[in-house]
């Protein structure tokens, strides 16, 4: 096989799993999770059953591929935080930014029957950072540091899926308050 035939059977392979993610994603707009079937996502990518097998065991690892796909551009810590100056470590968008500009993970983080698994896929993949800056702000074990994560994580899931539809400046009136909120408590965190 010769390295072009190589790449093009590399770009088929990535072509055939992104319009898997792609199909999916577009059901979870308009199915619940539950109902929704390794064919209903074969018959939408235009793709066979073996397709679909050859690149996801199934659709649990199709939604943990996606979360992580989500999650890596997203920042370490979730809310801009006024009481932790120089934080280095938020090196992607908050999960609230991120969710307003990415309409295709949308469905993924407000569908109702993954709210569970969206919460806790981003509290595993915020964690760490979230500790090592937080346990330099506040005498909180680190099991009281990841139930304010927990907390956070899932009232920013909430209130961006009640706000989605507001505008720009609706939006960061919004963001500017609960930032505010969270700011102040956890300046003012005591273990």
């Amino acid at each position: 096989m010769t390295i072009e035939m190589l790449g093009n059977a590399a770009s088929r392979v990535s072509y055939t799993e992104e319009a898997i993610k792609d199909a999916f994603l577009n059901l979870l707009k308009c199915k619940d999770y539950m109902d929704i079937t390794v064919t209903d996502i074969c018959k939408t990518a235009g793709v066979s059953r073996g397709a679909f097998y050859a690149h996801f065991d199934n659709i649990a690892k199709l939604t943990d591929t996606l979360f992580e796909e989500a999650l890596s551009n997203v920042g370490n810590i979730p809310f801009q935080h006024i009481c932790l100056p120089g934080n280095s470590q938020n090196d992607g968008l908050p999960l609230c930014m991120f969710l307003r500009k990415n309409k295709k993970y949308q469905p993924l983080f407000f569908s109702s029957s993954l709210r569970s698994s969206a919460i806790g896929h981003t509290v595993d993949a915020l964690l760490d950072g979230f500790l090592s800056v937080m346990k330099d702000k506040t005498s909180l074990s680190d099991s009281q540091l990841e139930d304010l994560l927990y907390m956070q994580i899932t009232d920013c899931i909430m209130v961006c899926l009640k706000h989605i539809h507001d505008s720009d400046e609706e939006w960061e009136k919004t963001r500017y308050n609960v930032d505010a909120f969270l700011t102040n408590g956890f300046c003012h965190l005591r273990s």
